[in-house]
């Protein structure tokens, strides 16, 4: 049954032309065996999920095993990488945590709905109710508009905006910090780029909790 499912709801977005290959999944695991066996488990996941709807399967990243860069769970130093292994061959960049959980047909389904020719940045929006020491008081008149994407919730890039942030690195634009502190809001911060970049475009598929509509949500922690 719960593979009939998958196969039909595959049929369903795929009508655009987006498949599970043109998705490239970059979990930002650790090298721990807890969180890496929680990664893995992910991975088995949207294979299984990929091989049900007999559809080739995506490229599952795991940080800690494809990425030597110590700062990985940071974002922006995959991001070069990425763009030279998948910025001509893919539509769309999904960063998530080890814990998360992803619907493969639901997140191909929220994707179709954007245009990966765009500079588009998805995830499930978080923004400041004051100002904080921690975001160095940004957008200290009004805290709220600024939205960054809850990573564990999962979020997206398109090829557009993986494209166009990997050119700003490779002339030198590294980010404008010593030391990352809330990875989440430095990236957001540094796709903004002063407004010549895209805001974060929040997504209700990118769930805190789960929801027969959601695409990714995070699995919550188990009591110790």
């Amino acid at each position: 049954m719960a593979t009939l499912f998958y196969f039909w709801l595959f049929v369903c977005v795929t009508v655009y032309g987006l498949d599970a290959p043109d998705v490239v999944f970059v979990v930002l695991s650790q090298g721990d065996s807890y969180h890496e066996s929680l990664a893995k488990q992910l991975k088995t996941s949207l294979e299984q999920q990929a091989n049900a709807a007999n559809q080739i399967k995506p490229v599952v990243h795991l940080a800690h095993e494809d990425f030597s860069h110590p700062g990985a769970w940071t974002v922006i130093p995959l991001i070069s990488e990425l763009n030279s292994l998948h910025g001509s061959n893919s539509s769309w960049i999904v960063f998530c945590e080890s814990h998360t959980s992803i619907s493969l047909p639901h997140m191909i389904e929220m994707l179709n709905k954007f245009n990966f020719t765009q500079e588009v940045f998805l995830g499930h929006a978080l923004h400041d109710r004051e100002a904080t020491i921690i975001h160095h008081f940004a957008f200290s008149d009004n805290p709220e508009q600024f939205k960054y994407p809850n990573f564990a919730c999962g979020f997206a890039m398109s090829r557009a905006l993986l494209q166009r942030i990997a050119f700003r690195l490779d002339q030198g634009e590294e980010p404008n910090i010593d030391f990352s502190i809330d990875s989440s809001h430095e990236l957001a911060l540094y796709i903004w780029d002063n407004g010549k970049g895209p805001v974060l475009t929040h997504s209700s598929q990118l769930c805190l909790t789960n929801e027969p509509h959601c695409a990714s949500y995070p699995i919550k922690f188990k009591a110790c």
